[in-house]
């Protein structure tokens, strides 16, 4: 059993020998040049008696031996040795508790804190002793009765809260309720929260009870200031969910101010809905509207690197109605439907995330005020759309908030035309998506890997003279001219057409 590399081969005794103190990793791997080469199929595990085997040996030695020998190095090529001594794709330690650390990680693990204790020259061989021989202990005890660390117990929690509880066996969410139960009387905040959450809404593991979610909320509030905690507080009483049953507009506004002082983006968003309606404040649209705007810019960023589990989508609608609700002419109609459809696009691809009531709710109000935009605006034929190049590149500039490169990249088509490729750069060079909406006609957004553009009649072509490979990098666009910091890189004017890119099956 064993893993050839060059003249090498790592088996599981030589590893155990390494654990123990009994070889160094030269002598495992080899030279630098080797430990390079070294790519691990096999998974082999370090026990506890392993890691206190070693410090056995190192206790009777100078420390700073101890730590030239056998704690710099493994510091050194680290990585290498914890891939060796875990598993990569870690999918639960105990049989039948996915999420639960079983004793191999458990040892990955104070390994490494004790490789990186002696980066921070404050080593403790004691404690270390301490937490390996508990390790050996627990196994006599059975999972559900061991006294793991709370930060176990914490991860225990966020495996199951992320991938969600529905598959989950009756003995894990006993233990999921356990672990929730404890943490939250140790007043531990994820435990609070993880408890909250589920007795805000009702899941798996709590049924709906919003008395003891507004409890929760209000110690978590106290021990965190966490905004969240005010922004569910909020939602508890712009609904009528405590108190007498009916909405508390005061109380609620109070907590979504909190919230939105936090940085909440949705409590930011109830509150412009609050300020728009009057409920619990003198109606105020300038303030609402404001509230709205803040957060569609604050947000967009997030939309346009494709990053979608945020609300964004809220923020985009909230944009797009306020434009509807005093659109007079066509025009009007238009930009509101290019807010509308980046909810409608950013809310689809949010769905993929979670799908929830809320985004059920959403997806309704969206589609509602789409079908009314777009009795008001004209159909454009699909796949090709004509454009203007100031307009077009001004939305990106928009978008990118000015800090964005580009690359086009150009070659000759028949009957004079050009074609050009358009990407985003990043610092590195390398491709990031393109956050494109086109509101003529019906409309589209997507986020596009790639943009082709074709220029016909042309009036202006002038290339750079630097450019020999029909290929630019711009940040700007002028009149008819690509600037790269400040200066023109290429000159184009014709007739220009954006094609569309198909929609993927």
């Amino acid at each position: 059993m064993g893993k050839e590399t060059r003249s090498r081969t790592v088996t599981e005794a030589k590893l155990k020998k390494l654990a123990r103190y009994e070889l160094s990793f030269q002598d495992v791997f080899g030279p630098e040049e080797e430990v390079d080469e070294i790519s691990v199929k096999k998974r082999y595990a370090a026990s506890p008696e392993d890691l206190l085997a070693a410090l056995d040996k190192g206790e009777k030695l100078p420390y700073q031996q101890f730590w030239e020998e056998w704690l710099e190095p493994l510091w050194d090529w680290g990585p290498h040795a914890f891939y060796l001594y875990e598993e990569e794709s870690w999918s639960g330690g105990e049989p039948g508790y996915p999420g639960l650390k079983g004793e191999p990680e458990l040892t990955a693990e104070i390994w490494e804190n004790m490789l990186e204790d002696v980066l921070e020259e404050c080593f403790d061989g004691a404690a270390y002793r301490k937490e390996l021989t508990d390790l050996i202990r627990m196994r006599e005890v059975a999972v559900p009765l061991r006294q793991y660390a709370d930060s176990v117990k914490e991860d225990y929690l966020m495996y199951y809260y992320r991938k969600g509880l529905e598959g989950m066996s009756e003995k894990e969410l006993l233990q999921y309720v356990l672990y929730a139960d404890e943490l939250a009387g140790k007043k531990n905040t994820l435990g609070m929260q993880i408890k909250a959450a589920g007795c805000f809404g009702g899941d798996k593991a709590y049924a709906c009870n919003w008395k003891r979610a507004k409890d929760l909320y209000l110690q978590l509030l106290e021990l965190d200031e966490n905004p969240h905690s005010a922004a569910m507080l909020g939602h508890l009483y712009y609904d009528g969910r405590v108190g007498d049953g009916k909405p508390d507009y005061g109380k609620a506004f109070y907590y979504y101010s909190i919230g939105a002082l936090g940085g909440h983006d949705e409590a930011a968003l109830r509150l412009s809905d609050m300020f728009l309606k009057g409920e619990g404040v003198p109606k105020n649209a300038g303030i609402g509207y404001k509230l709205v705007w803040e957060q569609y810019k604050e947000l967009l960023p997030f939309a346009a690197e494709g990053e979608f589990d945020t609300r964004f989508p809220e923020a985009a609608w909230r944009a797009g109605e306020a434009i509807r609700k005093n659109a007079e002419l066509e025009e009007d109609y238009r930009q509101a439907l290019h807010y509308l459809l980046q909810a409608e696009y950013a809310l689809g691809e949010r769905k993929k995330v979670r799908n929830g009531e809320a985004e059920r709710l959403l997806e309704r109000d969206i589609h509602l005020s789409l079908q009314a935009v777009r009795r008001k605006t004209a159909e454009i034929p699909a796949g090709s759309t004509h454009l203007h190049p100031d307009s077009f590149f001004g939305y990106l500039r928009d978008v990118y908030d000015g800090k964005a490169v580009f690359s086009l990249q150009y070659k000759d088509l028949a009957g004079g035309k050009k074609k050009l490729t358009l990407r985003r750069l990043d610092s590195w060079g390398e491709p990031r998506p393109l956050f494109l909406t086109l509101a003529e006609g019906e409309g589209k957004c997507l986020l596009a890997d790639k943009l082709e553009l074709e220029v016909s009649h042309m009036t202006a072509w002038e290339e750079a003279a630097a450019n020999k490979d029909s290929a630019v990098n711009f940040d700007a666009y002028e009149d008819g001219r690509f600037l790269y910091k400040d200066a023109p890189v290429l000159v184009c004017a014709g007739l220009w057409k954006l094609k569309l890119p198909k929609d993927k099956k």
